[in-house]
């Protein structure tokens, strides 16, 4: 009897925790309902219409991540441009004026302009010296290992000169 006495006692455990998990079922279905009729949901059809796969709930978080790190990044840009723009205007040359008009302003930029190209030219100009010099140099080098060569030439014809005259009167 023993053993029936354990599955009675376990079958009135087992009943118990079911209709504990049926009111806990009808609290929590009570509690959905509540929620959905709070909800911009018509129904429950279309609260499950709403609800995405795992892959789209994934795709929509790495977008809403690669956002917000695009927030953070433009953030930090406009921070350090407001404190660029305010270290130039604290720095700002001597004879700069607020009330500049455009004709000075163009008349600036023309007079700018003008430097450039005379700074262009010479720039150009000494480029053209500098490859002269270069050019200079590499035909010095040739023109020395030549007299080098010549040199050593020279040397030979005058050392055999010695050997040859020494014989031939000796």
């Amino acid at each position: 009897m023993s053993r029936i006495t354990q599955l009675l006692r376990q079958q009135q455990t087992l009943q118990q925790q079911d209709v504990l998990a049926a009111q806990s079922l009808q609290k929590a279905q009570a509690q959905f309902d509540t929620a959905l009729q709070a909800s911009v949901f018509d129904d429950q059809q279309a609260f499950l219409a709403a609800l995405m796969d795992e892959q789209t709930l994934t795709q929509l978080e790495q977008l809403k991540q690669n956002l917000e790190n695009q927030r953070r990044q433009a953030q930090t840009l406009v921070t350090q441009t407001a404190e660029t723009l305010t270290q130039h205007q604290q720095h700002r040359p001597g004879g700069l004026s607020l009330t500049v008009t455009v004709e000075q302003i163009q008349q600036e930029l023309a007079q700018t302009h003008q430097k450039l190209r005379e700074n262009t030219t010479s720039q150009g100009e000494i480029r053209q010296q500098l490859k002269q010099d270069a050019d200079n140099r590499q035909q010095q080098q040739t023109l020395m290992q030549q007299i080098a060569q010549m040199t050593q030439q020279v040397e030979d014809w005058g050392y055999l000169n010695s050997l040859i005259g020494s014989k031939v009167f000796g």
